[in-house]
């Protein structure tokens, strides 16, 4: 991923996805300890329903996350894990 623009370039950025995903509709990268972390946010077809309102959505992920042991948990939410 290359960070930056045109103007003031930052550099390449690696990545690998741990799964696949649509464009993100927002990007957050932090440099904290030594160590650059990613995340951002884009819409899981899975959990985003056609005609269904966004509290239906967030229903629908807590009872997606509900049923994991804590190290599913922290593998499917913190994108830093395991790295």
């Amino acid at each position: 991923m290359t960070v930056g623009t045109k103007k003031f370039p930052v550099g390449v950025l690696p990545y690998v996805a741990h799964r696949s995903h649509a464009m993100p509709a927002s990007i957050y990268i932090a440099a904290e300890g030594g160590r650059w972390w990613l995340s951002f946010a884009s819409e899981d077809p899975d959990v985003t329903m056609p005609g269904r309102d966004a509290d239906a959505t967030t229903e629908q992920i807590a009872e997606d996350l509900r049923h994991l042991s804590p190290n599913q948990f922290s593998e499917r939410t913190l994108g830093g894990a395991g790295a």
